[in-house]
């Protein structure tokens, strides 16, 4: 009894603890991101919440930044920070000390200037510093405790010199960007510690040549981009080998280098070479020696010579490569000899004037060529007949003589053809077919699809899906090795188009792609080709998902399972897997699949970012193709502490990329990359949680069962903890029915009966009290004694409010539904607990119990209270709250006042749409004239009332003087004569009169004669509220008023006017119409409520033919 004396008390003194609001000058998408504009570092620092993770700080005034900024700042978990386009030029000694999990530091676009040694002390886990756009000159050894600095960016700032051992503790470091600096000295020791450095730029920073210092501590290098340099020489080759034996990108454009020396790249491991933009204008047959490069770019340079047999001694791998813009006049028929694997070439622009007709009879494998802007006026008989793969052919912009015959489009395509073959001759026209030649786009053209072809559009002519199926079917069953990988790239670049596909798998292309597989003889490159060219032929529904072969299946579950498969082969082996579970009806293949591929396989390849969305999809398939039981067993996988942290890891990253994509974060973990808002990752987070909660629906529609020793045992557990109960000895029935009564118990005697008369939620709603009472526990009794102790009338009756909640919170989140196809919407709060749906709920009952003591509400208002609490939950969960705590501070500020406020505000911007909606303007214009009308007789009516003025002449104020004015009830004259202070004379009292006839105009404001007076005496009445009468008699004086407010002028001047047919034009009368007109549209509308209105009417229908229907007998 002492221990409920003393809950009681606690209770009474319980007040509404403080909540961390948005700081001003700030906005908070959720309590976890913060971006701000203006104020002080301090100021926004000291007001944020302690959940922040990410803040953003723009246009500050602060010219230093110091410890001090931060000293009371508590935000334990922030990792990212940035401060943008502020005046700051100093950072001070151990600054951010105190933010030891920052992985992400954006200082960009600011004025600094000078960085303090040990200002980035306490970093220790840092991996990203952004400090570019500012005016920094020297780095010194400010890098030196960032030893897990992964991405350092420098790029336009004013750095000169880099002295030795800057970068000496940076062994981690990847990248490192200087461009647009003014680097003028560097020696062997600047680079050195940088022993994972992959990517180094350099670019605009007025390099003269590339010494062995730069080159001596690069060993790691794999990509270097020094273009936009002054640099006229290169380093021998074997200098490049010896310091750089991993660099596979070299980018050296916009520099002033004018020749290439003899094997200048001879046994360099490069991929890449970019030479674009300089001034080489030879190219001889040994420059560039054995070296292996994949693309070429020598465009943009002065070449006028190249040599036969130039590019012979690079090897056979180049596949792309560039001459445009040079001033190349003629080709040696043999320029290109060796190059049997070239793909792409672009000759565009070079003033080219003749092509020999085996010009390009080597090139087998080109599927681009760019021959457009040169001086072309023909093509040689036969030069077009070695492009077997051609895709895209550029040849506008030429000299060509035109025999002026234009193919007409408006004829079947095999006509088209047909005429484009004898015009290139060629032969066997249906070996051709025409294409789009958007390389994103590479779709056959057909009678099917031809409506789609669009002025602009460019088509290539091309191998027929017929001819192309069968080339690639004999390569892939005939080929040799470097045959079969090329035509396995050129499949899954065509097997999206549904008229290629249709002619491979009716040449059992499928068949052969399959047994590649079962065969298993195919590994890394080739295999990933298979295996995507698989995907997009079955994603045409051809083939039945039913014929997948068991022996297929295995080997495709060992390439997602095994280590050595790589990315590129298990991105498709995942999406194969998940197709087969969701669209084969035989179960056979199900469980084929669930023998081999469980959740914890699944859950190493959700912590990779490339492999996470096809892993999740996976997973989602397979929860919910399941059985019950082995739901269940998934759910309890899912729920372990490992997996859902690897999943809210997810889940978070994902909501935060969504907030901060405008500010570039790199996040490094599994959301990162060019994904945007509403992506397929969240369309899986967002099946991945309603299956989760789907668990829930057998209990939701479950009465439980009044004679369970487990679910009595529950109920008397929710007495006991509520009342401090021990025992059950000595309790009267009489004493138990009182107790479950104020626990909100509708059947007192058997109570488990509500749990069976409201289904759903059932027993559902039972296990969330239950979870309430057991994990919660003083909150629960807090909520029962409060409601407890109120009067009757008031009372919250507990166990019905938690019933009607959970049943709320059902529909909230829609149990029971299947995910929909364009679903998106996650919160990834549900991800961080391993049971979130009670934690939910108890959140939310507490939301209730609140609510109700806010709104003073009693029993007949409880479908009110749950109405405004589901608004609560619903605009609490806009956010994606990554969080409960997240959850419940959002809560905490959408007081019952504040969703009033908030619905008030829509239902007036809902108003405001609608009247802008052309049925509206319509119907405004049309009762817009009854409505004046009505406004008008208001005006004359309450001149007839009458009103007592001071007595002015165009002199100015006649001395304690007044006179009282009304209108006659004909409208015809005005009756007015002087009166005392108080009087109000009748209308056979007002001796004087002056007819409207007599009237000829209204004067206000300055032009009033006795204001004009007023202005010369300086006397200090308000010359806004005067007017003037002027008779239309010769040298009669002005009948002058002063009103005694705004109001009383706006009458007056409207009604005179409306008497002398002229417009009114007082503010009172706009306010007048707006109201009355929003009044009457309003009324009008009553019986449309519900229905949107459209912003345009909808168009009438066309007369029938006829109007013999009238006459028909129904």
């Amino acid at each position: 009894m002492m221990m409920l004396l003393w809950r009681i008390i606690a209770l009474l003194l319980i007040t509404s603890g403080r909540t961390n609001a948005c700081p001003s000058l700030c906005t908070c998408p959720s309590w976890s991101t913060v971006v701000c504009n203006g104020g002080t570092v301090a100021s926004v620092m000291a007001s944020l919440p302690s959940t922040t993770t990410s803040i953003t700080i723009q246009n500050t005034n602060a010219n230093t930044l110091s410890q001090t900024d931060f000293d009371t700042v508590n935000i334990p978990n922030l990792w990212y920070f940035k401060l943008t386009n502020s005046l700051a030029q100093t950072i001070k000694d151990n600054t951010f000390g105190k933010f030891s999990q920052m992985r992400n530091l954006n200082l960009t676009s600011n004025q600094l200037r000078n960085i303090e040694k040990d200002a980035f002390n306490g970093l220790g886990i840092l991996q990203e510093l952004d400090l570019r756009n500012n005016e920094i000159q020297n780095i010194g050894e400010i890098f030196l405790p960032l030893r897990s600095l992964k991405r350092l960016y420098l790029q336009a700032n004013r750095i000169i010199t880099i002295p030795s051992g800057s970068f000496l503790s940076q062994s981690n470091l990847m990248s490192l960007i200087l461009d647009q600096n003014e680097i003028q000295s560097y020696d062997s020791l600047t680079f050195q510690g940088l022993t994972s450095l992959s990517y180094l730029s350099l670019r605009k920073c007025e390099l003269n040549a590339i010494s062995n210092d730069l080159l001596g501590a690069l060993h790691a290098i794999k990509t270097l981009d020094l273009g936009n340099n002054a640099i006229f020489t290169l380093p021998r080759a074997e200098d490049w080998r010896r310091n750089a034996p991993s660099l596979s990108v070299l980018i050296l454009d916009h520099n002033q280098i004018t020749e290439l020396k003899s094997q200048q790249f001879l046994g360099m491991t490069l991929r890449k070479l970019d030479l674009s933009f300089n001034r080489l204008s030879r190219i001889s047959v040994d420059n560039f020696g054995q070296c292996n490069i994949d693309d070429l770019d020598l465009s943009d340079n002065s070449i006028i010579q190249v040599a036969s047999r130039a590019f012979a001694s690079m090897g056979p791998r180049l596949r792309t490569m560039s001459m445009a813009r040079n001033s190349i006049l003629s080709l040696p028929e043999d320029a290109f000899y060796g190059l049997y694997l070239l793909q792409s070439l672009n000759l565009s622009s070079c003033s080219i004037t003749k092509l020999h007709p085996g010009q390009f009879h080597n090139l087998n494998q080109l599927h681009f060529l760019d021959l457009s802007g040169n001086k072309l006026n023909n093509v040689p008989n036969g030069i077009l007949q070695s492009f077997q793969f051609i895709h895209r052919l550029y040849l506008e912009g030429n000299q060509w003589k035109c025999d002026c015959n234009i193919i007409s489009f408006n004829r079947p395509l095999a006509g088209i053809i047909l005429d484009i073959a004898e015009k290139w001759g060629l032969q066997n026209a249906e070996d051709f077919s025409l294409q789009f030649s958007d390389q994103n786009r590479q779709q056959y053209i057909t009678e099917r699809n031809r409506k789609d072809i669009q002025n602009g559009n460019v088509l290539t002519l091309t191998s027929s899906p017929a001819k192309t199926a069968q080339n690639l079917y004999t390569k892939l069953k005939e080929g040799k090795a470097d045959e079969r990988l090329d035509a396995l790239k050129m499949l899954s670049n065509l097997a999206g188009d549904s008229t290629f596909a249709i002619e491979f798998i009716t040449k059992d292309g499928l068949k052969i792609i399959k047994q590649f597989v079962i065969d298993g003889k195919h590994h890394g490159e080739p295999l990933s080709y298979i295996l995507k060219s698989f995907v997009a032929l079955m994603e045409h529904s051809v083939v039945s998902w039913d014929t997948i072969e068991p022996e297929f299946t295995k080997k495709v579950c060992d390439c997602v399972l095994s280590q050595k498969t790589g990315v590129s082969c298990q991105l498709p082996s995942l999406e194969i897997l998940e197709s087969v579970i969701l669209h084969s009806t035989q179960l056979s293949k199900h469980s084929a699949i669930e023998s081999n591929i469980s959740p914890e396989k699944i859950h190493p390849h959700l912590q990779n970012p490339d492999l996470q969305k096809n892993s999740l999809a996976l997973l989602n398939a397979l929860f919910m193709k399941a059985a019950p039981e082995k739901k269940k067993k998934i759910g309890d996988s899912i729920h372990a502490r490992g997996f859902r942290n690897t999943i809210m890891t997810a889940a978070v990253e994902e909501w935060a990329f969504m907030w901060n994509h405008a500010d570039n974060i790199t996040a490094t973990s599994v959301l990162s990359g060019s994904r945007s808002v509403g992506t397929e990752m969240g369309h899986q987070l967002y099946c991945l949680q309603t299956l989760m909660l789907n668990m829930h629906e057998t209990k939701m529609n479950s009465p439980v069962n009044p004679h369970d020793t487990s679910v009595q045992k529950q109920i008397e557990s929710l007495r006991n903890t509520a009342f401090d109960l021990d025992t059950e000895a000595n309790q009267p029935g009489s004493r138990k029915s009182n107790l479950y009564r104020k626990l909100g118990f509708q059947d007192q005697s058997n109570p488990a009966q509500d749990f069976v008369n409201n289904t759903p939620p059932g027993a559902l709603a039972l296990d969330n009290i239950h979870y309430f009472a057991l994990k919660h526990q003083e909150n629960y009794v807090k909520v029962v004694l409060e409601n407890s102790s109120r009067a009757d009338e008031h009372d919250c009756p507990f166990i019905q409010a938690s019933i009607m909640l959970t049943k709320t919170l059902c529909e909230i989140l829609n149990i029971g539904q299947p995910p929909q196809d364009d679903g998106n919407t996650f919160y990834p709060m549900f991800f961080s607990h391993d049971k979130p749906f009670e934690e939910f709920f108890c959140i939310c009952i507490q939301l209730l119990n609140k609510t109700w003591r806010e709104m003073r509400a009693s029993t007949e208002d409880f479908h009110k209270v749950l109405g405004v609490v589901k608004e609560q939950i619903n605009r609490a969960l806009d956010i994606q709250p990554t969080s409960f705590e997240a959850f419940r501070l959002r809560l905490n500020q959408l007081t019952y006042a504040d969703i009033m406020k908030l619905w008030d505000q829509e239902r007036k911007n809902k108003e405001e749409w609608e009247s802008q909606a052309q049925p509206i303007v319509e119907l405004r214009d049309m009762i817009r004239p009854d409505i004046m009308k009505l406004i008008k007789q208001q005006r004359l009516n309450y001149l007839m009332e009458g009103a007592r003025f001071a007595k002015y002449n165009p002199k100015g104020r006649t001395k304690d003087r007044s006179w009282y004015w009304r209108l006659s009830p004909n409208h015809k004259a005005f009756h007015f004569s002087e009166c005392g202070e108080n009087d109000k004379p009748s209308l056979d009292q007002l001796n004087n009169k002056l007819q409207v006839s007599e009237i000829k105009s209204l004067l206000v404001g300055k032009d009033c004669p006795h204001v004009r007076e007023k202005n010369k005496a300086k006397s200090n009445y308000n010359s806004g509220l005067a007017f003037a009468i002027q008779p239309n008699t010769d040298n009669a004086e002005c009948y002058c008023f002063i009103a005694k407010d705004e109001k009383e002028f706006d009458m007056w001047t409207d009604g005179i006017n409306v008497l002398l047919s002229n417009e009114m034009t007082s503010n009172q009368m706009n306010q007048d119409l707006e109201m009355l007109l929003s009044m009457e549209i309003k009324i009008r509308l009553l019986d449309t409520e519900g229905i949107t209105i459209p912003k345009e009417p909808p168009p009438i229908p066309p007369e029938p033919d006829n109007y013999d229907f009238a006459y028909q007998v129904l």
